[in-house]
């Protein structure tokens, strides 16, 4: 099993990083910690305000309220046809209210995981 090379502090937004063993994404909040072997700084742009912040390997251990948020089963958050028009999008739109809203999606490609993704942060 490859070894975690990083550890960032999410600062604001919400960010999607990596599936569970459910294969879902994983959903973080700010202020929790991510562990991954991906380098997040090339989220943070200059001029604004940064994302994620690099932990230290002699940062203390993430705490239990640190672990990452699940999204419930696909199959039982899908959202209904009539619900809030979200099926009526298309895919570039989704993609364009999550940048606005600077939510990272990820990996996520389907248009169903994609919604559950944005319903999930903006509630």
């Amino acid at each position: 099993m490859p070894t975690t090379q990083y550890k960032f502090k999410l600062l604001r937004g919400i960010h999607s990083e990596g599936m569970d063993a459910g294969n879902r994404p994983c959903i973080y909040e700010p202020g929790d910690i991510i562990a991954t072997n991906n380098d997040l700084q090339r989220h943070n742009v200059n001029g604004m305000l940064p994302r994620f912040e690099l932990l230290t390997n002699d940062s203390p251990a993430p705490k239990p309220e640190a672990i990452p948020k699940k999204i419930p089963p696909i199959e039982q958050a899908q959202p209904k046809q009539d619900d809030e028009g979200w099926e009526k999008m298309t895919m570039a739109e989704l993609r364009s209210m999550a940048a606005e809203e600077e939510i990272d999606l990820g990996g996520v490609t389907k248009k169903a995981d994609l919604i559950v993704v944005i319903k999930g942060a903006l509630s």
